[in-house]
């Protein structure tokens, strides 16, 4: 295996961390504003 090719491995899990991040808190952020007057589910 090159460094390259882990390097690029790396870049991409690390991006993959950073948009699946982003997705949880924002799909928290809709289920906080739509479960106002709702049971909340978990």
């Amino acid at each position: 295996m090159s460094y390259y090719f882990l390097s690029v491995r790396f870049a991409e899990t690390d991006f993959f961390l950073k948009v699946l991040r982003q997705a949880r808190s924002f799909l928290r952020f809709v289920s906080k504003v739509s479960g106002k007057g709702k049971p909340r589910y978990s």
